[in-house]
């Protein structure tokens, strides 16, 4: 055993498993709890990897006492990433929230390359190695923000728990907003595509969707349960709204009648309000069933909007996915139709679920053929104005020319 008083010690003990030879610890003092105790761990299998390990050690608990950096100790450098990601997943359990099957599923590509990596030595080198070689592999940057995100999240909880020492920096990829769709429908162009769908169940959800902007995930959770005829008001309930949030809407004009069309298509052994037989709509991740999606696009492609084909010289050509109309485009239609009748913004969000204002501004991208509207009505204003002026401009009198000076 080697011994300097202050600066620690190393020494070696036999181990405890067969034909392994000895091992070499480390002992030193640092701070717990406003006190000083002695902690010893394992260093290696070498004198010089007890050294090296006791040397760093010592740095640690020097920058402690200076204020520079908390001493974490050996428990912090052991925890890895995947761990991390794990209290992210219990997190997202506790507060049951809607999205832990899509993060689990952009989990998968950060465990596969940085689980298995001790948290302390996720560095932003390292981070910036993940996302260039995201982006090699044709990640979409807003792809690489929601793993990224992750990442930031669990080294936060891991921050707060005292898991993790500090939170390595995390860029962001895409822009705000970059990303948002920007597709509108008419009304002229809704009812096209309402004619070129057969199924009457999808097509009430569909025009709910329209006169709502509420998610196909909240419309499927709907019950009847929840719908006072007294009232006329049908509530959706916490449990099915993705902010957590219930609200009430009221049952008039359009609405009133797809409920009674619903009525009339009720059955006894399902409780929900849009059905198909029976059975659900929406998968469990908000996202419409396959075939209902399939006949969306057939009837956008019937009715001559972008689908998934259109046909260029007899030929069927696939329609690049941010160019294509998908029924989520009916919710912002939804926020720019409820913006153009005049209705007040904070009864709106209540209308469509926004909980944060960013976030419906976001969905209430103008529309092109909005500003036209809005630059002919100028011309129209324009043109109606008057061109005489009614302001006479005065001149000023003309000066009398003066007399030429008399000769003497």
């Amino acid at each position: 055993m080697t011994r300097q008083w202050g600066k620690g010690r190393i020494f070696e003990r036999p181990s405890t498993r067969p034909g392994t030879g000895s091992r070499w610890y480390v002992a030193y003092y640092a701070p717990k709890d406003g006190r000083s105790e002695e902690v010893k761990e394992i260093a290696g299998d070498s004198r010089e990897d007890a050294e090296r390990l006791l040397a760093k050690r010592l740095r640690e608990v020097a920058n402690h006492r200076d204020g520079l950096r908390k001493f974490e100790g050996p428990k912090v450098e052991r925890v890895t990433v995947d761990a991390l990601l794990d209290d992210v997943e219990e997190d997202y359990n506790l507060r049951e929230l809607r999205s832990l099957r899509t993060a689990k599923v952009h989990m998968v590509r950060l465990r596969e390359v940085l689980g298995g990596r001790r948290a302390a030595s996720v560095t932003p080198a390292v981070v910036t190695r993940y996302i260039l070689t995201r982006r090699s592999a044709g990640a979409a940057p807003a792809t690489i923000d929601r793993e990224t995100e992750l990442l930031r999240k669990a080294f936060n909880l891991g921050a707060k728990a005292g898991r993790v020492a500090f939170v390595p920096y995390i860029p962001h990829q895409s822009k705000p907003n970059e990303n948002a769709r920007q597709g509108f429908l008419e009304r002229s162009d809704f009812d096209a595509i309402l004619s070129g769908i057969a199924d009457e169940d999808f097509r009430d959800l569909l025009e709910w969707f329209w006169w709502t902007g509420m998610r196909p995930g909240e419309i499927a959770s709907l019950t009847w349960e929840a719908h006072d005829r007294e009232t006329g008001t049908l509530r959706l309930s916490a449990a099915g709204a993705k902010i957590g949030q219930g609200r009430v809407v009221p049952l008039s004009g359009p609405l009133a009648e797809i409920i009674e069309r619903r009525r009339k298509r009720r059955t006894l052994a399902c409780r929900l309000v849009f059905h198909a037989g029976g059975s659900r709509m929406v998968r469990e991740n908000g996202g419409l069933l396959d075939r209902l999606y399939d006949a969306w696009f057939r009837a956008c492609e019937a009715a001559g909007l972008p689908g998934r084909t259109r046909q260029v010289g007899g030929v069927a050509q696939p329609v690049p996915k941010a160019e294509r109309l998908i029924p989520y485009d009916l919710r912002r239609t939804a926020v720019r139709n409820l913006r153009a009748a005049g209705i007040p913004e904070r009864v709106a969000m209540e209308i469509t679920g926004h909980k944060t204002r960013s976030m419906f501004d976001r969905y209430g991208i103008v529309d092109e053929r909005d500003m036209r509207h809005a630059f002919e009505a100028v011309g129209a204003y324009v043109a109606a104005l008057p061109r005489t002026r009614k302001v006479a401009v005065l001149k000023a009198p003309k000066e009398a020319p003066k007399e030429a000076p008399k000769q003497r």
